[in-house]
């Protein structure tokens, strides 16, 4: 079997050991089921940007394929710049970026939020439902839901062999409502485009015990939850199936 896992740094195994981090559990799971080898190619550090260029680069790479994995949206779905920025309106327009591998960033950046930024970030996310009740979504996120919709529908020839994974939660208050609101887009997404999506928004607790100290990332326990739901996907699969045919 030949997988082909696309995200971000998740994918590389940020701040953990490569034996820990979700992909290659889930790849041990998968040879003990089936008792053959998995061949697996990893991209990380991947932005929506840069989704079309890969695709052409590895079109080969990916109609060989068996499975092709996508944990796409994290850095879109975390929000770093000034805060004003996410209201305002600008032109919609996709700039492809060239896809070339990039080590993993310094972990240097798992320091835990202070308590004052805590308070802030959670203020922050109150103006953002405010602004939803009084004015409908987010600008910001109606160009990254664009964004994401064309970039799927370029994998849409290679149907029900992509997974798409929702948005890792976050205990960053503003990242996980930018998160929780991307999940909509990526189910009718999934649907019009014949993939197959887990949820793995839903299913790792945001709990400190399933993340770094940043907060941002999942440490080896997060990982194992996203390992698990991918090894139950089979059966998560003709669930929901069964309750289509409803």
């Amino acid at each position: 079997m030949k997988m082909v896992i696309i995200g971000g740094c998740h994918v590389g195994n940020y701040a953990i050991p490569p034996q820990l981090g979700f992909v290659q559990k889930w790849i041990e799971h998968v040879e003990h089921l089936t008792g053959d080898p998995v061949q697996t190619i990893c991209h990380s550090m991947v932005s929506l940007n840069q989704v079309a260029d890969l695709i052409t680069q590895h079109k080969v790479e990916l109609m060989q394929a068996d499975q092709i994995v996508l944990q796409l949206g994290h850095y879109e779905l975390s929000w770093r710049k000034c805060f004003r920025e996410i209201f305002q309106q600008q032109p919609f327009t996709i700039t492809p970026k060239p896809y070339q591998p990039k080590p993993l960033p310094s972990v240097a950046g798992t320091a835990p939020t202070p308590y004052h930024q805590q308070l802030k970030n959670w203020f922050k996310a109150a103006i953002l439902t405010l602004y939803k009740a009084q004015n409908g979504q987010l600008p910001y996120l109606k160009q990254f839901d664009q964004r994401l919709m064309q970039m799927l529908a370029l994998l849409a020839p290679y149907g029900d062999k992509v997974i798409v994974m929702t948005p890792f939660p976050s205990l960053h208050p503003v990242d996980q409502w930018l998160r929780r609101e991307s999940i909509p887009t990526m189910y009718t997404c999934a649907r019009q485009n014949g993939f197959r999506l887990v949820d793995t928004f839903s299913a790792i607790p945001r709990q400190a015990a399933y993340f770094l100290a940043d907060g941002a990332h999942l440490n080896a326990q997060g990982h194992a939850v996203v390992a698990l739901l991918l090894s139950q996907l089979p059966v998560y699969t003709a669930l929901l199936e069964e309750i289509n045919c409803l």
